[in-house]
């Protein structure tokens, strides 16, 4: 059987900073290692994922964001006929749904809240109603569900994929700690750490 292919098409993704970018560079790397996989992402993302199929686009200003990643994720799906189209966000959807219609493929879309409820009239009249054609949506957190239910989304397309966490090795634990310690100017002494 041969291996399916995904497009992925995302804005978020390094070298752009933040946990958006993070966890679509953790689903291409997790994606990666079950199908062919394609990128159209940000300039310099190819420095971040080991994928010989790629494009790149500007990230802003935001209408030419919009234009070259279509014109580039289209052009990157027509040479690769992927099965599965993923959007990274809401915002990677106009090229991704254009990509999946020429190709037949399926469209994902992975949803975070302000995907949902953009204060913006030309987002919700355009990029919404193409969100609820995906064929398949996951969001981040039960919240985002329910503003993507809120906002006329197929709760039957909607799962949750919790973004989760990276944890650094325990080989350097003594040493991480020790610098911890340091830097808060924790001494010996013993201390309580919430993180929420």
């Amino acid at each position: 059987m041969p291996i399916k292919k995904v497009l992925i098409v995302t804005r978020n993704f390094p070298p752009l900073i933040g946990g958006m970018e993070r966890l679509n560079l953790h689903i291409c790397q997790a994606l990666a290692k079950i199908y062919d996989i394609s990128v159209a992402g940000p300039k310099g993302s190819s420095k971040f994922h080991e994928q010989k199929s790629f494009v790149e686009f500007s990230a802003a200003p935001l209408w030419l964001y919009i234009f070259s990643s279509l014109i580039k994720t289209t052009w990157l799906a027509l040479k690769n006929k992927p099965d599965f189209v993923f959007c990274g966000s809401g915002a990677a959807i106009l090229a991704g749904f254009f990509a999946a219609k020429i190709t037949g493929a399926k469209l994902v879309c992975y949803l975070h809240g302000l995907d949902i409820v953009a204060n913006s009239v030309i987002y919700q009249n355009f990029f919404v109603p193409l969100i609820k054609k995906s064929d398949l949506i996951f969001v981040n957190s039960n919240h985002s569900k329910e503003l993507a239910i809120n906002a006329g989304i197929d709760r039957n397309k909607i799962n949750i994929l919790s973004p989760g966490t990276t944890l650094p090795s325990m080989q350097n634990r003594i040493s991480l700690e020790e610098g911890f310690r340091q830097e808060y100017n924790l001494d010996t002494n013993p201390f309580l750490l919430i993180v929420g």
